[in-house]
């Protein structure tokens, strides 16, 4: 658990903890409370911990550094909406690179790639559901 939240969770892990925190910071200046769950490892996936921390809620949103067909976002997912469907008003929603192949170009690469402006934006979009 990197921030304690009551209105929406978010889970990530690596380079997106840091842009996801910022984004809670920025939602929390507008009356929405995020929390923010860092996965830490990803094989095995440490789901139990993420439902221990985290309190019953009404939003959860993943934010990753890949696209969004077959990663690790589409599985944590799914695996949200069958073990904590009952839990959620809106469904689990993701931030996550454009369906493509990663630019060659530095410019073109932060482009594609999650930030705390995108992420701001989603977890509004998730806000208002």
């Amino acid at each position: 658990m990197r921030r304690e939240g009551s209105d929406i969770t978010l889970v990530t892990y690596g380079a997106m903890v840091l842009a996801s925190l910022d984004a809670a910071e920025r939602l929390s200046k507008e009356g929405v409370d995020v929390e923010v769950i860092d996965l830490r490892t990803l094989s095995p996936w440490t789901r139990t911990r993420c439902w221990r921390h985290s309190r019953r809620r009404t939003a959860s949103r993943f934010v990753h550094e890949d696209v969004k067909t077959l990663g690790l976002g589409a599985e944590i997912s799914a695996t949200v909406m069958e073990e904590r469907f009952e839990h959620l008003d809106a469904p689990v929603m993701r931030v996550h690179i454009p369906t493509s192949h990663c630019p060659f170009s530095a410019v073109l690469e932060r482009e594609n790639l999650p930030n705390a402006d995108k992420i701001t934006d989603a977890l509004r979009k998730l806000a208002a559901y």
